[in-house]
């Protein structure tokens, strides 16, 4: 407590010989990771007219990345910008849908987002890494983020900090203060887009399927039941899991996930529902569980068809009454929590061969969707095709000018074994290896090729199977020979030479 103390108390004595916005930041960036130890830590400052990252300090990992993030913010931005600054704690390196990282070497690693209006039309955020230590970030240090934002906002105010303020009229006749940074600060390209396309969910398509889904998630947002996702891999099973919450009464907390098939079984329960200190080897200290993050808010469940049957007991019952012990603890625990599972398995199967708890199944399934594959999904992958081509554009920092027509051939004519998750590598990839001005056949994955190994045993069983068949029917038919083919579905002149192959080899036919 003392150091943390000690930080706070550096901070803010160093924070009044700042002169410079570019060593503010620099000394923000230096203390908070003093004060929570994350993996990286860095700090964006945006401006909202023009959508360009003006400023940017990192440390950790993020400094030796080859590809810088993105950021995509959707219209559930204004939600999180207050003059007092608003902190989002993500657990498990979620994140909400207003603010979407794009990182193409790390995805899904920032834990912490905190956001915050400088000035009005400049939005600051600070991005944490997970706890070096691998631990939870508590709410101790929580408050102590807020302290250092609260002192970035109020030390940016100050004039000699934004040394020329230059009023400029907004559409709607307002003045907004635009402060010109320091010259020594480069102003980097663009890394902000606002999100096109697709429903506020961000559910994009046209196709009929996609409707359907889109209205299906309207109606069951506002219920506060159980949902079950199915559908093939790739398909999108977590964006529609996102598009219920955030349509639903808990939005206002993002949703906490969970792989259960990405973690060992050991670790499943504690994960999702926490350990006491000395629960096990390696629990140095008591740690919180996913139900107890997604307290008020949602869990998903991904891959739910691979958890363990003991653990699917422990779950039935969070999902009967809300309470739920520890790892290692008697203590009984109670969260409000919306259960939003999902799997590319049938469970309905798997729980007739007693591989998955039947009472679980219909306590999950009160609510089935089924993402659609997008074989079945017609011109929405020219859609996505090109929705993709403008990210990764942006991304990788490309002028690529659209389809040419044999590659829109391609792509309307291959049938995506791996849905949406395969189209959007595909032109990732192409976006990469194209040296023409548009995305041709030549960027796209060849296809493999596999020999066949033929098997003879099933082979000749095959061909004993025929012969059995047609010797019954022409016993029937009391060997007549036209009355056989009829019925065989085949020529006369077929069925002769098959019976005369029989007599040959010693097969009597009559």
């Amino acid at each position: 407590m003392k150091d943390d103390i000690s930080i706070l108390a550096d901070f803010s004595n160093r924070i009044l010989a700042v002169d410079s916005f570019a060593k503010l930041s620099n000394l923000l960036i230096e203390n908070i990771t003093k004060a929570t130890k994350p993996q990286y830590a860095s700090f964006m400052l945006f401006d909202m007219t023009t959508l360009d990252l003006l400023v940017e300090k990192r440390r950790g990992f993020h400094q030796k990345r080859s590809i810088p993030p993105t950021i995509e913010l959707c219209d559930e931005s204004e939600q999180c910008r207050s003059p007092h600054g608003s902190m989002i704690v993500l657990p498990g390196g979620k994140t909400p849908q207003f603010f979407l990282f794009f990182d193409a070497e790390e995805p899904h690693t920032c834990e912490i987002r905190i956001p915050f209006t400088l000035c009005e039309n400049y939005l600051g955020l600070i991005n944490l890494g997970k706890k070096q230590s691998g631990q939870e970030y508590d709410d101790r240090e929580l408050d102590y983020m807020q302290v250092f934002t609260n002192y970035m906002t109020t030390a940016t105010f100050k004039s000699r900090l934004c040394p020329s303020v230059t009023a400029h009229k907004k559409a709607d006749g307002h003045q907004a203060c635009s402060p010109t940074w320091c010259s020594q600060t480069a102003v980097i390209k663009p890394r902000i887009r606002v999100s096109q396309g697709g429903d506020k969910f961000g559910l994009l398509g046209d196709s009929p399927a996609m409707h359907a889904i889109r209205d299906l998630v309207a109606q069951v947002a506002v219920e506060d039941v159980p949902v079950l996702i199915t559908g093939e891999s790739g398909t999108g099973k977590e964006l529609i899991a996102h598009a219920i919450h955030a349509a639903s009464k808990r939005a206002g907390k993002p949703l906490v996930a969970v792989n259960c098939a990405a973690l060992p079984e050991a670790l499943v329960e504690s994960e999702l529902f926490g350990h006491e200190k000395g629960a096990f080897t390696g629990a140095i200290e008591q740690k919180k569980g996913k139900f107890e993050f997604a307290d008020t808010s949602s869990l998903f469940l991904d891959e739910i068809g691979d958890m363990s049957l003991a653990t699917q007991a422990k779950l039935l019952r969070v999902l009967q009454d809300g309470t739920f012990c520890r790892v290692g603890g008697n203590a009984s625990l109670h969260a409000d929590v919306r259960v939003i599972a999902a799997t590319n398995k049938d469970l309905y199967e798997m729980s007739r061969e007693n591989m998955f708890r039947e009472d679980l199944y219909y306590r999950l399934n009160v609510v089935p969707i089924e993402a659609p594959p997008l074989r079945q999904r017609g011109d929405d992958i020219l859609l996505l095709a090109n929705y993709y081509l403008d990210f990764f554009n942006n991304h990788y920092r490309k002028n690529l000018h659209g389809f040419s027509d044999a590659a829109l051939a391609w792509l309307q004519h291959h049938d995506f074994p791996g849905n949406v998750r395969e189209l959007k590598n595909i032109i990732e990839r192409a976006i990469i290896l194209e040296k023409s001005d548009k995305i041709t056949p030549d960027s796209f994955p060849k296809p493999k090729y596999r020999a066949t190994i033929v098997d003879r045993s099933a082979v000749d069983g095959l061909r004993d199977l025929e012969r059995e068949h047609i010797l019954a029917v022409m016993q029937q038919v009391n060997h007549n020979k036209s009355e056989a083919a009829r019925r065989l579905g085949i020529a006369r002149k077929t069925l002769r030479e098959k019976l005369q192959k029989y007599e040959n080899a010693g097969i009597e036919n009559h």
